[in-house]
């Protein structure tokens, strides 16, 4: 049997390509209908060679007419195999932490929804306490200008003030009448 000779790149890829070209019913020219053929023949141009590229390598000993030994393929195909188990792993490893990381993404989500809440709550807090603080200093501004207004109101208030201060609060049930704790939300309009 003759060895094989040694072609080039060029040769076998100019064969090959003629060859599917005119499987395919196209001239090597490519000029088919439109863009369309033209861009469907430049894929198939870009694809071969890619295909050329990658296997060229592993042809590599027999495109060149030289004697594999079957231990050299036995050594390879183990290796082979060996990175492949280890991608494998390697994928699987990445897929149990890519769960992982989905859990905590969802965990962070669902305290980011609660944060949310608990900070709009707080927002809605707050403006109720600046309006309750508004109204209670423009009545007592309103009633510091009342009292000044009107020396007798004052009189009467700086009495009633005086005797309900020296009435004992804890022998009576009853809260003073001037002290209710949530005066401007219990107060009915």
């Amino acid at each position: 049997m003759d060895e094989a000779q040694p072609i080039s790149l060029y040769t076998w890829f100019s064969t090959t390509w003629g060859q599917s070209v005119k499987m395919a019913g196209m001239s090597m020219t490519g000029s088919g209908s439109g863009s369309f053929a033209e861009k469907g023949l430049k894929m198939r141009r870009i694809m071969s060679c890619v295909v050329v590229l990658v296997l060229l390598p592993t042809l590599g000993g027999v495109v060149r007419g030289q004697d594999v030994k079957p231990d050299d393929l036995k050594k390879r195909l183990n290796e082979t195999r060996a990175e492949l188990q280890t991608a494998q792993d390697r994928k699987a490893e990445l897929a149990m932490e890519n769960e992982k990381l989905s859990g905590r993404v969802r965990e962070l989500e669902k305290t980011n929804q609660a944060q949310a809440a608990q900070l709009d709550d707080l927002k809605r807090k707050a403006a109720a306490f600046a309006d309750r603080t508004l109204f209670l200093s423009t009545q007592y501004a309103a009633w510091t200008q009342f009292i000044a207004l009107n020396p007798s109101v004052r009189m009467q208030w700086a009495i009633f003030e005086d005797t309900m201060a020296a009435v004992d609060v804890a022998k009576t049930s009853a809260a003073p009448i001037f002290m209710d704790p949530d005066w401007p939300l219990s107060a009915k309009e």
